[in-house]
């Protein structure tokens, strides 16, 4: 069994954790590509050379989308992309 970072796994332990696929269609391609990255762990310096953008734009997507979808941290953006299937739990971060 992959164990998660703690603060993910916490959030992975909880069953009353929202899921919210309606929010998830309110988001661009780019914040979905960007999300994506993120879930599996790639650094903004990662994400941007290999969707070839500025390091400041992936530090913008990731802001919006946490604002857009009602988030505090990094591990809650993560933790909605594994229960919003954006990615699979087996490929997310782990330690």
């Amino acid at each position: 069994m992959k164990t998660y970072p703690g603060e993910i796994q916490e959030l992975l332990d909880d069953k009353d954790f929202e899921i919210c696929p309606q929010k998830y269609t309110k988001i661009t391609t780019r914040q979905s590509q960007i999300l994506e990255h993120v879930s599996l762990g790639k650094s903004n310096k990662e994400i941007s050379w290999i969707l070839d953008i500025h390091l400041k734009t992936v530090e913008k997507h990731k802001n919006r989308l946490r604002e857009k979808l009602g988030l505090n941290s990094m591990a809650e953006l993560v933790h909605f992309a594994i229960r919003n299937g954006i990615t699979e739990k087996d490929e997310g971060i782990c330690m």
